[in-house]
């Protein structure tokens, strides 16, 4: 599996929980995903 679907099954899984994800990345230093989860 590549990067692109993973973060796509991700962002689908985070969507169905009515949470958010962002994604920063920085040249020569990789990618950083953060992921927020509602409290119910």
């Amino acid at each position: 599996m590549g990067p692109g679907l993973e973060l796509f099954l991700c962002r689908q899984i985070i969507r169905e929980h009515s949470a958010e994800i962002n994604a920063e990345s920085a040249l020569s230093q990789g990618l950083t995903i953060c992921f927020t989860l509602p409290m119910h």
